[in-house]
């Protein structure tokens, strides 16, 4: 399609080949906005810029070793979060119904242990920033829990 064509001038023509869609970008991208917003537009547009960036990178054979350690490391850091989260709630649900444990400065130093083991430090600091990063994250999966209460008890829904 030629720009003649075209109803808007801002309108754009998808670059993704299998869609070709015209469609008008977002206004907060600054005019660099590619594709329309299909899924498979952002998959097909992702995997052109990872092609080349690795095109440019990977001529680099340090690179590529450093790369592939960088994400080993990246992986085995998530898998180890991903472990310390499901075991923090094992633990909390029988260190609660275990009342011996749960006395006095047990339950603190054993929060503590946990926000520790999570954050991988133990600098008070970085501990007391997880707990509040997990304090907000909680605070609001209850929100959510409470808007589908609610919304499940309205006669409106």
């Amino acid at each position: 399609m030629s720009n003649s064509k075209r109803k808007n001038k801002k309108e754009k023509i998808c670059a993704n080949p299998n869609c070709r869609r015209m469609f008008i970008p977002n206004k907060y991208p600054s005019g660099h906005q590619e594709c329309c917003g299909a899924p498979a537009c952002r998959r097909y547009m992702t995997n052109k810029r990872q092609k080349k960036f690795y095109a440019l990178h990977s001529a680099n054979s340090e690179w590529g070793k450093e790369h592939l350690e960088r994400k080993k490391r990246e992986r085995k850091e998530r898998k180890r979060k991903d472990l310390a989260l499901h075991s923090v709630s094992n633990i909390s649900i029988n260190l609660l119904k275990n009342e011996s444990i749960g006395k006095g400065n047990s339950m603190l130093s054993v929060i503590k242990g946990i926000l520790s083991y999570i954050s991988g430090s133990t600098e008070s600091k970085v501990i007391s920033e997880t707990f509040e990063q997990c304090f907000e994250r909680g605070q609001m999966l209850l929100k959510k829990e409470n808007d589908k209460e609610i919304m499940a008890n309205s006669k409106f829904f």
